[in-house]
């Protein structure tokens, strides 16, 4: 959940190298390796090895290395297949009803490719209970709710503003998540106050409705106003998201509040390999 009061941010160490730039000669060789090698890592059997017999490589490339993390958590894993599946039969069956493009969303920076983000327990873990981030949370919020004020406590992600300042100079980066517009306001009012990372926000009222369970779902085809859904990636740690479009998600393990998670850095080397990809869903996942 989510929330506007000033509370002590908690700096956080960065290592550069974590963020080292990916050459574009390692790029070449990893788009060119990634596609024999992912069937490897995504299949391994109970012994460690994958179909073929062969155990992964231990160094392996940064496309591999996040998608490693993803497959070997099984219980995203395995909504994630399931979400696969059902795209293939709920979406096309347009039982969800498709959005117009929406042109208040129109394209307005110079980047070609477009990161749309997730919010809750993507880039951080907001809750109204502080007990329930043991190692501390970054600040509060504040926000009025059906006439009610409510606090919240809010942990960033570790290495989320030093994955979005790597990922800015490359990509236009989109906010679009299911929480209320107040409380997206008020995270945001704190998180980017020194820094607009941001190019758009979308909230809840955006979202599409999953008839199957009244889920709020999120449709790219939004976003369609001067880009092209061959250009737009959604990262979220809800595989239903990718419902109406599953060729265009990248999935993401929850963020509980756990200041030991790295799985940002990850992502940002995982991200940047998308940055000269002419269309985006030709290497996801």
């Amino acid at each position: 959940m989510n929330m506007d009061n000033y509370t002590e941010e908690q700096p956080r160490p960065v290592t550069p190298l974590a963020f080292k730039r990916i050459s574009q000669v390692d790029y070449i060789s990893q788009q060119r390796n990634d596609t024999q090698s992912l069937d490897k890592v995504s299949y391994k059997q109970s012994n460690g090895s994958d179909r073929s017999g062969h155990r992964p490589s231990v160094s392996l490339r940064p496309s591999l290395r996040y998608l490693k993390t993803i497959y070997e958590n099984k219980p995203l894993w395995q909504v994630y297949r399931k979400i696969y599946k059902e795209s293939r039969t709920v979406a096309n069956a347009n039982f969800i009803i498709h959005k117009d493009k929406d042109f208040e969303f129109a394209k307005i920076s110079q980047r070609k490719r477009t990161l749309v983000f997730d919010m809750d327990e993507t880039l951080l873990r907001a809750t109204l209970s502080p007990e329930l981030l043991p190692d501390g949370y970054d600040f509060t919020i504040n926000f009025c709710r059906t006439g009610l004020d409510i606090v919240g406590y809010v942990k960033l992600r570790p290495y989320l503003k030093e994955m979005l300042l790597a990922l800015k100079p490359h990509f236009e980066l989109i906010l679009f998540t299911a929480g209320h517009k107040k409380y997206t306001q008020a995270i945001l009012k704190e998180f980017q106050k020194d820094f607009t990372y941001f190019d758009h926000v979308l909230t809840r009222n955006y979202c599409s409705v999953n008839p199957l369970n009244e889920n709020q779902i999120k449709d790219l085809k939004l976003l369609t106003a001067k880009r092209s859904l061959k250009e737009i990636l959604l990262i979220d740690n809800k595989p239903e998201n990718f419902l109406l479009q599953y060729e265009n998600g990248v999935p993401i393990s929850d963020f509980m509040g756990d200041s030991t998670d790295t799985q940002l850095l990850e992502l940002t080397k995982y991200l940047l390999l998308f940055r000269t990809e002419s269309d985006v869903r030709h290497r996801i996942l």
